[in-house]
Formats: structure tokens, sequence, C-alpha cells
């Protein structure tokens, strides 16, 4: 009953604040609600206490929807992540969150790599292949990537020849 009065008032918030103290709620109901209600940084930031969700569509949903900042902000409380999500992450401009939380991304591939290399955060992919060669047990893969770190370190020096960064004091 409470929890009927609290969405009729608009206020589905203060249900995910307290979701433990409620029994018998459909929390794909309270979490839909909460996105209509503009309320998506509530959802990512309690989106532990729901139970049933599948964080993959709603982290699609929310990026779809211009709430990519908060999926990105709470990226350690989502799981079953892919690389499509990672992907419309970095479209949206959400690139360093991505290139931090690497391991949150089931899939990674040559594409999301190429596009983390291009966006600068080369040294976030080096770091996690090093890390968990086991993500790219394709050796093709694996080279293609390594020749992209290895086109973007070439090009970065150029530059900085260009500008004078390789002067001495």
């Amino acid at each position: 009953e409470i929890a009927d009065i609290l969405i009729q008032e608009g206020n589905a918030k203060a249900i995910a604040y307290n979701l433990e103290n409620f029994q018998g709620l459909n929390h794909k109901e309270i979490a839909d609600i909460l996105i209509q209600e503009g309320n998506a940084e509530v959802l990512t930031y309690h989106l532990k206490k729901f139970q049933g969700l599948n964080h993959k569509e709603i982290a699609e949903i929310l990026i779809r929807k211009g709430e990519s900042w908060s999926v990105a902000r709470n990226l350690g409380k989502f799981q079953g992540l892919d690389s499509k999500v990672a992907e419309l992450l970095i479209e949206a401009g959400e690139i360093r969150y991505v290139a931090i939380n690497l391991e949150k991304f089931q899939g990674f591939n040559l594409e999301l790599a190429e596009l983390l290399i291009e966006a600068g955060e080369w040294w976030f992919v080096a770091l996690y292949l090093n890390r968990h060669p086991e993500v790219l047990p394709d050796r093709g893969a694996r080279r293609g990537i390594m020749e992209l770190l290895e086109r973007r370190e070439a090009k970065q020096t150029t530059e900085d020849n260009k500008n004078g960064d390789d002067e001495e004091i």
C-alpha cells in the first residue's frame, strides 16, 4: 500500500532508497518507473538491491535515454555488460570510464580496442591486455591490437617531435 502511494505521488525513488523494507514488489516495474520519472541515478546507485533485472538491458535503455553518465559512474554495480554497452558508452562520450573499467565488459575485441586507442586511451588498453591476456586468445586479434598500439606510439612520437618535446633541458 505504501509503495502504491509513493508511486502515485511520483516518489518511486523513496522505494529504491528503502527497497529492502518492501515485500512482494515487482522490481522490474519499480526500475521502469524510476526510469520514466527521470531517476536513473537513483536506480543505478541502488541497482544491487533490485532482483531479477537484466543489467545489460537497463544500461542500454539508460544510455539511449541520455543517461550514460549514470551508467558510467556506477559501472561497479552492473553485471553482465558486454562490448556493445562499452561501445554505446564511448559513443556517448564516457570514454575514460570505459577505459578505466574494461574488466566490467565481457567480449573485449579489436573494435573496442580501436575505439579506445583512437580516443587516446591506449595506455588502458595496453595495461588491460597485459593483466588479462586470456581475453584475446586469438593471436590474430592480439597482433591487430598490438599493431594499433605501435601505430599510436609512432604517431605520438612524431607529434612530440614536431612540437619540440624531444629537446634536452
